[in-house]
């Protein structure tokens, strides 16, 4: 058990060097054909490619449901976000792998 422990415990510290991102405010955010499209104000992630992509996610469980609705708030709130991704070098629109917000 404590084993199983740990290696959860490590499995979570690590998760965010899985993938590349990115952190800023909320510039946009539009949600179309059961996805949601957003932009963030200066991220690193949209430097390394084309400018005039957006981050998105599907909007069909509960999970991205929590997105949305903190994607809303932080806009609200001029508060930041960060995005994970697998790679900020794609040419078109972004699927992010998970989205969270510190306090």
């Amino acid at each position: 058990m404590k084993k199983a422990f740990i290696f959860l415990a490590l499995l979570i510290i690590s998760m965010p060097s899985f993938g590349e991102g990115g952190v800023g405010e909320v510039a946009r955010i539009y949600p179309h054909n059961g996805k949601v499209y957003f932009r963030l104000k200066n991220d690193s992630c949209q430097s390394q490619g084309n400018s005039h992509r957006y981050y998105y996610f599907n909007l069909g469980d509960e999970t991205s449901r929590a997105w949305y609705s903190m994607l809303l708030a932080a806009s609200s709130t001029k508060t930041k976000v960060s995005v994970v991704v697998s790679d900020c070098t794609q040419s078109s629109d972004i699927l992010i792998s998970y989205i969270y917000q510190d306090y």
